[in-house]
């Protein structure tokens, strides 16, 4: 009893001990009025941190080992100092150096980085967690990202669906060809084929069907028609299907072939070009910029992933520019309608409340038309987010995880 009383002695005092150091963390940038509400702030900050990790100062509590502790302590310093910058910047103070170290997101799940050989090109996905946390209720997750965007990108919706489950999935995000870290082929024009071959062989490669069996897919936008495509040609590989937005295109004549195929041969002869920064901040405004309801922190996280630095010290898109160039293959609505009647996995479609289709079509291709095309998968859940538009998976992750929480289980 004895022992017992010194170990639990033993952990208040470390933990009066981190809350007087985090107080002084907190507080060198420039001292803040400190309201009598907030002088237990650091120690509230603390307690809900280890909360959230499960951690525990009760004896025998398997999660009280002074390494917990510490993590959920390093956790909270930076929460502080995050909140400390946010304030700062909000009275228009300066944050002495701080905001670089200490604005970005704090990410919950930390990925890791595999490159796989697909199909001649060094492919890089990212991985939260490993295949220890599979089982028949909870297989694999895959995230298949959009157009001009990365796997990193599902960084907030990992976090906030391990926050709703309560436990880890292994959840996989690859970088499609030509955009993030994985290689870039030689070649001028992409191809929607090349999509569904490469997803095919990276599941061969991380996810045979004979060691997981069915897996759960996620796409949004590009990745979202890549998955629905690929759940009507594999339907034994997909336990269950999420489409984020992932309209496909507007429907086309054959008389427009011509004019098309027209446009690609000029465009090939023009060279394609993406726009560098002078630096990664740059990087993040144009984020906030593209999308009004991207948060600072998530802008400043994405931004690195998103770009990097060049040999002259430039900040450039992590996207070849030969994805800016028309598909000469017109879309064929009705093949694409006979390969979704062929999905036989329960579908949930997502979408934004503020996404305006009429932006990039205009009158060519409305939501109308696109739930009518939806009518022909069986089963389909419909979700709406909101307040969200195109980047649902960075406008609203925490509803996003709660609609996947209850489909994937």
């Amino acid at each position: 009893m004895a022992g017992q009383s010194a170990g639990v002695a033993g952990r208040r005092v470390w933990l009066g001990v981190w809350v007087g150091v985090i107080q002084q963390i907190v507080s060198r940038p420039r001292r803040p009025i400190v309201r009598p509400s907030a002088r237990r702030q650091p120690e509230m900050v603390l307690q809900q941190t280890m909360s959230l990790f499960g951690c525990s100062l009760a004896e025998g509590s398997p999660t009280s080992g002074h390494e917990c502790f510490y993590t959920c302590a390093r956790y909270a310093r930076r929460k502080l100092a995050h909140q400390t910058c946010v304030r700062q910047l909000q009275r228009g103070r300066p944050t002495n150096g701080l905001y670089s170290k200490w604005m970005n997101y704090l990410a919950i799940r930390s990925s890791e980085s595999r490159f796989v050989p697909v199909r001649g090109l060094n492919y890089h996905v990212h991985t939260w967690g490993d295949a220890s946390l599979v089982s028949p209720e909870r297989p694999p997750l895959l995230m298949l990202h959009g157009w001009m965007d990365v796997g990193a990108s599902f960084q907030f919706v990992v976090d906030a669906l391990a926050q709703a489950d309560g436990f880890e999935r292994y959840v996989l995000a690859p970088d499609w060809r030509g955009f993030g870290r994985t290689e870039t082929p030689d070649a001028d024009t992409y191809w929607f084929p090349d999509y569904l071959a490469d997803l095919d062989a990276l599941l061969d490669a991380l996810l045979p069907l004979e060691t997981f069996g069915a897996i759960d897919l996620l796409g949004h936008s590009m990745g979202g028609n890549v998955a629905m495509t690929y759940a009507g040609v594999r339907p034994r590989r997909i336990r269950r299907l999420v489409n984020l937005e992932g309209f496909g295109m507007p429907a086309t004549r054959p008389q427009q072939a011509p004019k098309r195929l027209a446009q690609w041969l000029d465009e090939l002869k023009q060279p394609q070009t993406l726009r560098d920064y002078a630096s990664v901040a740059e990087v993040a405004e144009r984020l906030m910029k593209n999308n009004p309801l991207l948060a600072a922190d998530k802008a400043a996280w994405l931004a690195p992933h998103w770009s990097a630095r060049d040999a002259q010290g430039r900040w450039k898109i992590l996207g070849h520019p030969a994805h800016k160039r028309v598909n000469p293959v017109l879309y064929d609505v009705p093949q694409v309608l006979e390969t979704w009647k062929l999905i036989s996995a329960p579908l949930l479609w997502v979408e934004g409340d503020l996404t305006d289709v009429a932006k990039w079509w205009g009158t060519r291709y409305t939501k109308e038309e696109f739930h009518q095309r939806l009518s022909t998968v069986p089963g389909v859940q419909r979700a709406t987010l909101s307040p969200s538009g195109h980047m649902l998976h960075h406008d609203q992750p925490q509803a996003l995880a709660l609609h996947l929480k209850g489909f994937l289980s």
